[in-house]
């Protein structure tokens, strides 16, 4: 047999397979329309090419003249979908406008939820290189809480690496300003920073200049200020002459020497700053908070004191020299502490206490909303397929006559496509009023500016665009697949009505189940916050906040000097007590439920040997005689403090119970003494336990000293009332004023008012998640409704036949509200793993209930069943009104 010889490849055929390589990047309606012209062309341009290279550049041509015509044809081709898909909604406006208000919740939901994130979390300092800033963290020695003081700030300053820049900077203030030519007064926010602030930070003022000291860092005393440019607008209605003006703040007047740029507030999250001060000016504007001291001249200012620690310290260093410049810092605090270690954290997004809070739940609420969509998705599938039902003649049809399959599903897409179009417009505008809302509820600012806002940037339209297309994926993908595998004789055949049998209705089927299952997430999940809320409002605080009525001042902006403080004292309360229907009235330091955290570490208890890793620590607060029982404290052992607890006599302390049980083994704290270099303090009563800081946070070792023993600022001062405190709160007011004139009174609310205020983090989850399982609940409702009456519809001559054979009307009913039933019990069954699984994912979010309560759970099933039976009600009375003769006859 002798061997084939293969024929060799002319040109020619050579040339003809590459052009039908090229031909077959055009569109399909375009090459079978224009295939013969284009043949015929690109054969006589071959024929006259004369040598290789012409047939090279031959192909070259029309491979670009293919690429480049083959995007206008899909261009064109989109368009014309679009068209078509536009008429066909217009067609059925009802159905388009259920589906746009239906995936606009769904996608509207995760797109608020995603720019508060994107706010919260995601979201860098708007400053040049945010990746190369850190935070410089240690421990006592070297910082207490992380805050350093002033000498240790310079020690760092001068051992860092070339390149590598340190800044330090205070928290931020509530402080009062005003013009140096007007008389409004009004709050303001402060941070007192070192003069490289701005530097280290990349920030260059807009106007103006920076902080001088700049240049080298060194410490200014200068009376000079920076405002942001917000505040620059607010209050100086963007002067273009604002630099070189006096701000007075605290009775010291500033001289303007720059703006802020656009966009920058500081490096707080949720405390935006107004103005920005040499840290040599703590003591002109009278800061003294978020501070550590031990054996510190309060006389003199804090920034020379080795023993105040009060300043954040940031760093700037490129990310691969952080192992270089942390070993440098280390070097230069060597002689201070030689065990002590300094660390450094990125600090690309800045400071944020609301950050820590609110980071958990909030991914929590995403998931939620995520459901929500994924349920809303199911809900538009169901619709699409209940009217891909009526258009499989019309499709049928199309494919008879040669339209490929292809061709149609990405018709039908369009339609997809064309509507998530809608509805993420629609999200878009709903997130953008939403993000608001939701920053002003998270952080209790009802009036004023939001400390932040959650803008629709260009990450939240990235997301968007995202979910939708993942939503075109969800709900639009399986009915179109299912329109074209049709059965074209059956199809034909079946005119109008459609393909008949319980296969049609499969897919419809298994997604109300798996709505079912997320609602059962859903709801499970929203009456566990629900339950946790309630106990929070119904927990014991300890003290008696009905009829309580709780000012906010600050005596040190009053222009009283130190030693007149006592006096100002005496007469804010005998005001307060005067006023008609007030029974009482206390003073205190920190007051209750008001986020002061005043500690004293390093103390030394009779009796207690602290183990050597050991940092003892109280609370402290300092009140006036009278204060427990204002404020409903009970006195569980000893004596409250009274008016013989004089600065001319022995310091006396009360303690709570936490501090008496776990410092002195046998609970008898009375006589005890304790201090931090001597024991020098007695303790002479023990109250009861209190939740003063924190409604979620237990009683913490607390002592209580004497305002009178200790000279410190009263900023609060407590009323308790014989009735309702709220119809009293002008009549405080006045009185306050008439007793001090120049005393400015930042807030005055109840105690009810301040629980409430407190807790806006855990209403607002619970509104939250209420919504959600809410709208999930109406979702499955709907689509269940829309499957039993599409099933009812396709059963028609089914039920007509069973009431001729003798079926009683309740018993079509029955068969109807039992399909219903069984779908739910299927629903069920597939979302109690996912319930069981994501309650103890969020399981931080409770509060006084296990996230695997099954009285919850079983609360939720039957709320599901309800909806099930009331949703399947009106489909089932429709089947059994069916005329018999009239189904037979259709039939």
């Amino acid at each position: 047999m002798c061997p084939s010889v293969r024929r060799p490849v002319t040109h020619e055929e050579r040339s003809a397979r590459v052009f039908r390589a090229l031909l077959a990047l055009y569109p399909a309606a375009f090459r079978d329309e224009y295939r013969r012209e284009l043949t015929l062309v690109f054969i006589d341009r071959y024929r006259d090419a004369a040598s290789p290279w012409d047939r090279a550049r031959l192909f070259l041509d029309a491979l670009v003249g293919i690429l480049a015509e083959a995007p206008k044809e899909h261009y064109r081709m989109i368009l014309q979908d679009l068209r078509y898909a536009w008429r066909a909604l217009r067609q059925h406006a009802l159905m388009t406008t259920t589906i746009v208000v239906t995936l606009g919740l769904g996608i509207g939901a995760n797109t608020a939820m995603f720019s508060l994130l994107n706010a919260v979390v995601l979201r860098t300092l708007p400053v040049p290189d945010a990746d190369h800033l850190f935070v410089v963290r240690a421990g006592f020695p070297l910082a207490s809480g992380n805050r350093f003081s002033g000498p240790m700030l310079e020690r760092l300053r001068q051992g860092a690496p070339d390149g590598v820049g340190i800044a330090a900077m205070s928290r931020v203030a509530r402080v009062y300003a005003r013009n140096a030519d007007g008389r409004e007064i009004e709050p303001a926010a402060l941070q007192l920073v070192s003069p490289d602030y701005f530097r280290v930070l990349g920030v260059t003022p807009v106007r103006g200049r920076a902080l001088p000291g700049d240049e080298d860092g060194a410490l200014a005393a200068s009376p000079v200020a920076v405002v942001s440019h917000a505040y620059w607008r607010r209050r100086f209605a963007g002067a273009p002459d604002v630099v070189g003006r006096t701000l007075v703040i605290n009775g010291t007047g500033f001289t303007i020497v720059g703006v802020g740029p656009q966009g920058f507030s500081g490096v707080w999250l949720e405390s935006p700053v107004d103005a920005w001060v040499p840290l040599t000016m703590q003591g002109a504007v009278k800061y003294s908070q978020n501070y550590s001291a031990d054996g510190a001249d309060f006389s003199r200012g804090w920034v020379s004191q080795e023993r105040i620690w009060w300043l954040e310290v940031i760093a700037r260093s490129r990310p691969e020299q952080t192992a270089e410049t942390t070993a440098a810092l280390n070097a230069s605090v060597q002689g201070v502490a030689n065990d002590a270690r300094l660390t450094l954290e990125p600090f690309a997004q800045g400071f944020s206490l609301f950050r820590q809070r609110f980071e958990a739940p909030l991914y929590a609420l995403i998931a939620m909303a995520a459901l929500v969509l994924l349920i809303a998705c199911a809900n538009v599938a169901n619709l699409l397929l209940a009217r891909a039902a009526g258009r499989e003649r019309d499709i049928a049809v199309r494919m008879a006559l040669g339209a490929g399959r292809g061709r149609l599903l990405q018709q039908l897409l369009a339609e997809s496509a064309l509507l998530v179009l809608m509805a993420g417009a629609a999200a878009l505008l709903f997130a953008r009023w939403a993000g608001d809302l939701l920053v002003r509820t998270a952080t209790a600012s009802a009036t004023g500016p939001a400390p932040f806002a959650a803008a629709v940037d260009m990450r939240v339209l990235g997301f968007t665009a995202a979910v939708a297309f993942a939503s075109v994926v969800l709900f639009g993908l399986v009915p179109a697949w299912r329109q074209t595998r049709l059965d074209l004789v059956g199809a034909l055949k079946a005119g109008a009505r459609g393909a008949s049998g319980s296969s049609r209705t499969r897919p419809a089927r298994f997604l109300v189940m798996l709505q079912v299952a997320l609602s059962l997430v859903l709801v499970t999940g929203t009456g566990l916050l629900v339950r946790s809320f309630q106990n929070l409002l119904d927990i014991e605080l300890g003290f008696e906040r009905g009829h309580l009525l709780s000012v906010s001042i600050d005596p040190r902006l009053s222009g009283a000097a130190a030693k007149d403080m006592p006096g100002l004292h005496q007469r804010l309360l005998d005001a307060a007590t005067a006023v008609p229907g007030v029974s009482s009235a206390s003073l205190a330091m920190c007051g209750i439920q008001g986020g002061c955290r005043s500690r004293e570490t390093g103390l030394n208890i009779e009796g207690y040997q602290a183990r050597p890793d050991e940092q003892v620590a109280f609370t402290v607060n300092v009140v006036s005689p009278g204060y427990f029982s204002t404020v409903g404290l009970r006195l569980v052992a000893g004596r409250a403090l009274n008016d013989g607890d004089l600065a001319n006599t022995p310091t006396v302390a009360v303690v709570n119970k936490t501090l008496a049980t776990k410092y002195f083994a046998d609970g008898q704290a009375i006589g005890r003494r304790f201090g931090q270099t001597a024991r020098n303090v007695e303790i002479v009563g023990i109250v009861d336990d209190a939740r003063l800081l924190n409604v979620k946070e237990p009683a913490v070792p607390s002592v209580f000293f004497s305002l009178a023993q200790r000279q410190v600022s009263a900023r609060s001062l407590d009323v308790r009332t014989k009735g309702d405190p709220a119809p009293l709160a002008a009549a405080v007011r006045r009185a306050i004023v008439e007793a001090a004139p120049t005393l400015p009174i930042e807030g005055i609310t109840t105690m009810e008012e301040r629980v409430r205020v407190s807790l806006s983090q855990e209403r607002l989850i619970m509104f939250l998640t209420s919504a959600f399982g809410a709208l999930a609940l109406g979702l499955a409702g709907f689509g269940l409704f829309g499957v039993l009456s599409y099933a009812v519809a396709r059963r028609t001559s089914e039920f007509g036949i069973r009431m001729a054979l003798g079926a009683s009307r309740s018993h079509v009913v029955w068969t109807v509200v039992r399909d219903a039933l069984w779908l739910v019990l299927y629903g069920f069954l597939m979302g109690v793993p996912f319930v069981l699984l994501g309650g103890d994912l969020v399981s931080s979010l409770f509060f006084g209930v296990s996230p695997h309560d099954w009285a919850t759970l079983l609360a939720a099933t039957v709320t599901l069943l309800g909806v099930g039976t009331l949703c399947s009600m009106l489909p089932a009375l429709r089947a059994s009104r069916v005329d018999p003769i009239v189904a037979l006859r259709q039939e």
